[in-house]
């Protein structure tokens, strides 16, 4: 007997085709029914007996004990591995693992029958630029897992930051961002200036922060550049990556405290939109250099931390 895990899968890409990737003892399928885009998750389970759905006659009337969830939680688990990674690889936005259909799938002749419901959906009570998506794509983040480890919790504030981001809800967005810096790189310092020190000392942030600040110098607009220059100016900052630095956890304290600095901007969301925008870039910078960082040898991280500083010419 198999059992299998399916949600609806919400993002910015497009199929082809149904794409298959194996990773015993699981098989993972993308696919396109009805309109939506949906992800399943299947695995054979040999001592099913304790976990299917069954039915009792109670005073005439059927009630259903429906699969246990401990048989599935482990599917789950990878649902929501999957819509974190897959934010920063392949344009994921969601994954209704909070709503997942479970279906139990026969594999012989003998288990027909057993189960008076085969498939039951969970419910929770209360366009854009695609890209293609590639088995490839599902089948690296798949294979990956043991070597990225908890790396999925920061790309989940990331995954967060960009729902916000791109319902121009620029607050909670640099929240967020911020969120997934601080998880990263704060190695759980909250006061100001120990974040500050522990931020500037991680060499994978500092050279992520030094690529953005190249990026936005260069931008045609000026838009960003200008609001960042002037904010780094006003703390008495330079443009540099020790002053944008500064700029995120300053704005941090002043967005993350209930009180008279913050106010202001609870109706003023646009005044935040370049504070978010920057911290998006340096979020997605870092989520790219994470990702190669993991793979390398303790000599070749060494190497590949080291940058020239942007300056302004």
């Amino acid at each position: 007997m198999r059992i299998e895990v399916s949600a609806k899968m919400y993002g910015e890409f497009i199929l082809k085709e149904s794409i298959i990737v194996k990773s015993y003892p699981y098989d993972f399928m993308i696919f396109y029914e009805k309109g939506s885009y949906y992800i399943s998750i299947s695995k054979k389970v040999i001592d099913y007996e304790p976990y299917i759905t069954k039915c009792q006659n109670c005073n005439g009337i059927p009630q259903f004990t429906l699969t246990i969830s401990e048989i599935y939680e482990d599917m789950i688990e990878w649902l929501q591995y999957i819509e974190s990674m897959g934010a920063f690889n392949f344009g994921v936005k969601k994954i209704d693992w909070e709503e997942p259909k479970i279906t139990w799938i026969p594999e012989c002749d003998a288990e027909y029958g057993i189960m008076p419901l085969l498939s039951h959906q969970q419910k929770k009570e209360s366009q854009d630029r695609f890209k293609l998506l590639k088995e490839s794509n599902l089948q690296n983040i798949v294979i990956y897992r043991r070597i990225l480890k908890e790396i999925y919790i920061p790309f989940t504030y990331f995954r967060q930051g960009r729902v916000f981001f791109d319902k121009q809800n620029y607050y909670f967005a640099f929240i967020n961002f911020f969120m997934m810096l601080e998880y990263c790189f704060a190695n759980g310092k909250f006061k100001k200036e120990a974040v500050l020190k522990e931020m500037y000392k991680a060499g994978l942030l500092r050279k992520s922060v030094n690529s953005v600040l190249e990026m936005v110098h260069k931008e045609k607009s000026r838009r960003h550049f200008n609001w960042i220059k002037d904010e780094c100016k006003k703390f008495q900052k330079e443009y540099s990556v020790e002053g944008i630095l500064y700029l995120l956890i300053e704005y941090r304290g002043i967005l993350s405290h209930a009180g008279g600095r913050s106010k202001k901007y609870i109706f003023n969301n646009q005044d935040l939109f370049s504070l978010a925008f920057l911290a998006n870039m340096i979020c997605f910078v870092a989520c790219g250099n994470m990702q190669i960082y993991m793979f390398l040898s303790d000599r070749q991280k060494e190497n590949y931390i080291k940058y020239v500083e942007y300056k302004i010419k």
